[in-house]
């Protein structure tokens, strides 16, 4: 963490580490951030789709990759992770546009109004066969 902090210092990018908080301090940073730098292990990148639908663009591990479509930066190790963030940093054409597209595609692909739909179309399948 402390080597983080000094490099986000060194190249003057806002950062804020949030290790445990509230839900609505996580939402109020999402909203307040470009980016998530998500080094999480946990399961199932809730955590990404969170950010993405309130426009944030996740920096995720690939393991992650199919909880942020295309709109998320994809990692394989931490220092690609830092150098594709910079890179992101420095273009807030592609933050905005990402941050736009992904908030869509949560709200298009899922959403917990989507998922019920895709449920009922498995139970009526099921029931129909």
């Amino acid at each position: 963490l402390y080597y983080l902090q000094t490099l986000a210092r060194k190249h003057k990018v806002q950062v804020r580490f949030i290790l445990d908080g509230s839900p609505e301090l996580i939402r109020e940073q999402y909203w307040r951030h470009n980016v998530l730098l998500n080094f999480s292990q946990g399961a199932f990148g809730i955590v990404n789709a969170e950010a993405l639908a309130c426009g944030t663009i996740p920096v995720v591990h690939t393991h992650f990759k199919d909880s942020v479509g295309c709109y998320g930066i994809i990692y394989r190790d931490i220092t690609e992770a830092l150098r594709l963030t910079y890179n992101l940093l420095r273009n807030p054409t592609e933050i905005r546009l990402r941050g736009l597209k992904g908030s869509e595609y949560v709200r298009n692909k899922l959403s917990f109004h989507t998922f019920m739909k895709k449920i009922k179309i498995i139970l009526e399948h099921t029931l129909h066969q």
